[in-house]
């Protein structure tokens, strides 16, 4: 448990810094489509979350994916706080469930299967489209 504890900062850090680095452009963005309300086709920063960082779930549940758990529900937060800086700007913080994925962590049990969800949909745009 301590390994993934010690990566929490980066899981948390590494979002904040890419938004950093790509502010410039996310903002070149919006001046050349200023006509257009805010969306993820104009700038949008979009953050993979969880419903497992739902603290009230999670107090209904075993305790169990701390690491994980708790780096989603601080995510969100990060998310939260850039939705309200960029927002001035037109850019769009918004943080997704892409929902239970057959994944290593995910397991068999899980009720998507990662390949279809890469196969249906043909780019990112499209696969945030579907839940925004």
């Amino acid at each position: 448990i301590w390994f993934y504890i010690n990566l929490h900062p980066f899981y948390v850090a590494a979002p904040v810094l890419i938004c950093q680095k790509f502010l410039p452009l996310l903002k070149k963005a919006t001046e050349s489509r200023s006509s257009q309300p805010m969306s993820y086709s104009k700038a949008a920063i979009i953050n993979v979350s969880s419903l497992m960082s739902s603290i009230d779930s999670s107090l209904k549940t075993r305790g169990n994916s701390y690491h994980y758990r708790a780096s989603k529900a601080a995510l969100n937060m990060v998310t939260a706080l850039m939705s309200v800086e960029l927002k001035s700007f037109g850019i769009l913080a918004a943080a997704i469930h892409p929902g239970w994925v057959k994944t290593d962590m995910g397991g068999p049990g899980a009720d998507l299967d990662k390949k279809l969800l890469v196969d249906h949909h043909q780019h990112v745009g499209e696969v945030i489209g579907s839940v925004a």
